[in-house]
């Protein structure tokens, strides 16, 4: 594996400076491909591999040309988390950046050891925290932590992982559609705020969940969640016989269905309202996402056959 890299001793050109600085002049952290240095599990004794690509770091840009195979120590007991680097060492005439591994412990987090906070010295930069464990030659689990970042500054990456290694204030990531930013908070010190969700689901449909003897011919519920909002819809209509509905309709608190995890409200129930099929009808989705039929209709018979509906908006996150 060779990597070629641009910011340590030397002159850097034109064209190099093209290159580089619209990557190393926006984030301290960065690759630049989906793929690029991306650890893989590999055949081999707790083997993984790290992809070929670009990186940066530090003001330094690195440029691999082919895959490295990292092999990772054993552990006696449990399980152990070591980090996968790409680590920056400004000592030697020229520079070198190589892949490395810091041993980490049994604790799914970002080792002590890790090389940090001396640019122009001696760098790592996280690529992947790899779970070992004992008695097994396989590596068990791989976290992505790389990040990306491009025109905008903001980082995108895929494990929150990475908020341990990216604090700076005024930082902003998403992470895997979830909005965080560094701020100042109380006392002068530095914190992660959560300023949105960013995602949608799009329209999702499921048949399934139906409480015993709801669920007869066409019902469905169907939900959208767009940042953190969710749109939620259920038409029912019961197997056989027939729902005791007193004269006034306000039914005792009937069980319909229980809707899809990502559809739950957040913290407390939230009430629904009758929609476009059936009788005036209204009831409540709860945090465990039981959708109860609680009024209906004065003096309406809900029995098989008669269909009805029931929807609402409310926060999910």
């Amino acid at each position: 594996m060779a990597i070629v890299s641009i910011g340590y001793d030397g002159t850097v050109d034109e064209t190099q400076w093209a290159q580089m600085v619209s990557k190393v002049g926006v984030s301290e952290y960065g690759v630049d491909r989906a793929g690029d240095f991306a650890t893989s599990i590999i055949a081999g004794d707790r083997a993984v591999a790290v992809a070929p690509g670009t990186a940066w770091g530090m003001g330094v840009l690195d440029v691999s040309d082919s895959a490295v195979s990292v092999l990772l120590d054993s552990v006696t007991t449990g399980s152990r988390w070591d980090l996968i680097v790409l680590r920056r060492d400004w000592t030697p005439p020229g520079g070198s950046t190589v892949v490395a591994v810091v041993k980490g412990s049994s604790a799914k987090q970002i080792p002590s050891g890790r090389n940090m906070g001396t640019p122009g010295v001696l760098d790592d930069q996280p690529l992947a925290l790899v779970r070992v464990m004992a008695g097994s030659t396989a590596v068990q689990e791989i976290v992505d932590l790389r990040v990306w970042s491009r025109n905008g500054g903001m980082l995108f990456a895929k494990h929150d992982l990475v908020r341990s290694y990216t604090g700076a204030i005024g930082t902003e990531v998403n992470v895997d559609g979830i909005l965080w930013q560094r701020t100042v908070g109380v006392n002068s010190t530095a914190v992660w705020q959560r300023v949105g969700t960013v995602s949608d689901s799009g329209w999702v449909r499921t048949t399934s969940g139906f409480a015993p003897n709801f669920g007869g011919s066409g019902s469905y519920m169907v939900y959208r969640v767009k940042n953190g909002m969710c749109q939620f819809r259920v038409r029912f209509s019961v197997k056989s016989g027939t729902v005791d509905n007193p004269s006034n309709g306000n039914i005792e608190n009937t069980k319909i269905a229980t809707a899809p995890v990502p559809s739950r409200p957040a913290d407390d129930w939230m009430p629904l309202s009758s929609g476009v099929v059936g009788p005036v009808a209204s009831g409540t989705i709860s945090p465990n996402g039981d959708v109860t039929l609680t009024a209906v209709a004065p003096g309406e018979e809900i029995k098989a056959g008669r269909e009805y509906s029931l929807g609402g908006m409310y926060f999910v996150d």
